[in-house]
């Protein structure tokens, strides 16, 4: 699957009122009064992200507590003052903050609780010696990080089969946003929660259903193997079949919804 940046249209008239508002009102990123601002930027990202954590991509819900709004660069200061002008990646999470991007829609994206935590602080301006700008960069060159409204993904983090992350043209925009959210261990959380789901489930077209919203993100041959596994009575071709008329149907169902 290829991933994108966040279309420019993502924020309409509506966003960007709510947003000024909220930058002129003189209250916290955490207060009440933002909330509806905060809510309507949320589903805007949730449909302009295909409902998927911009870091790790995988698929997240659209409910309190499975996602939250990054700020790209942190809003807040933190750490040890005397680093906060390294360029050395290990000193990255001491930061100045630059509260005067907390309520830029372009310095906020969608991310799964957990890779929102890992990045936590880290600040990923290029050249943190250097003051920074005072109007909010979409320079592509101004960040260390695959920043999701500048950026395309895709072109610089590969997702194979199974959730494996490896940095496309050793991009060191990709490796950078691999190593501080630790996506290489995703892989063994999505293989556990994936086993999991099938093994709890009653037989195997209910495990093949359970799934089907990852198949892309999995592939036929890793699912029916390990439906075969949890499943070793039924026929593998019965498997295959059945897994076949699922496809078919998915296949239909898009054709159907362009």
């Amino acid at each position: 699957m290829t991933y994108r940046k966040i279309p420019v249209d993502t924020y309409g008239p509506e966003i960007d009122e709510l947003f000024n508002t909220a930058s002129t009102s003189g209250r916290e990123w955490k207060s009440s009064a933002h909330d509806n601002a905060k809510a309507a930027l949320k589903k805007a990202l949730f449909d302009a992200q295909s409902g998927r954590c911009v870091y790790c991509r995988r698929p997240i819900k659209e409910e309190i507590g499975h996602n939250e709004i990054d700020h790209i660069l942190p809003k807040l200061q933190s750490g040890d003052e005397d680093k906060f002008t390294s360029n050395d990646r290990r000193n990255r999470r001491s930061t100045a903050g630059y509260p005067t991007f907390t309520f830029v829609p372009r310095n906020l994206a969608l991310a799964c609780k957990r890779c929102n935590q890992r990045k936590g602080t880290f600040d990923a301006r290029k050249y943190r010696h250097i003051d920074p700008n005072a109007a909010y960069s979409l320079d592509e060159d101004y960040y260390d990080w695959v920043h999701p409204h500048i950026h395309d993904y895709s072109d610089h983090i590969e997702i194979i089969e199974g959730f494996i992350f490896h940095a496309k043209d050793a991009s060191p925009n990709g490796e950078c946003v691999i190593s501080v959210c630790g996506l290489d261990s995703v892989a063994a959380v999505e293989r556990a929660a994936a086993d999991l789901r099938i093994k709890n489930a009653a037989d195997y077209a209910v495990a093949l259903l359970s799934m089907l919203h990852q198949l892309d993100d999995y592939g036929w041959a890793y699912i029916v193997d390990a439906v075969q596994e949890r499943f070793p009575d039924i026929p593998p071709e019965e498997i295959a079949s059945t897994a076949s008329i699922f496809e078919s149907g998915l296949k239909r169902g898009a054709a159907t919804r362009r």
